[in-house]
């Protein structure tokens, strides 16, 4: 547990992969987080994170397309 709360308090890693690491639920990692007084960083941190986003969801998009017309 704190070496994830520690990994995200750096900023190495996210709430989803500190409670992975932590062998707890998402809910929990982020009060457990609050807890700490740390901050949570929800949604990208930076453009290069945030076209991440959109290139998965264009990518999730096509593939609901393709299943749409089968």
């Amino acid at each position: 547990m704190v070496y994830a709360v520690g990994l995200y308090a750096l900023g190495e890693i996210n709430d989803g992969k500190a409670a992975e690491i932590a062998g707890v639920s998402c809910w929990d990692m982020r009060n457990i987080l609050t807890e700490a007084d740390l901050d949570l960083r929800l949604g990208p941190r930076d453009m290069d994170e945030l076209q991440q986003e959109v290139d998965v969801a264009m990518e999730l998009g096509a593939e609901s397309d393709d299943n749409d017309e089968d």
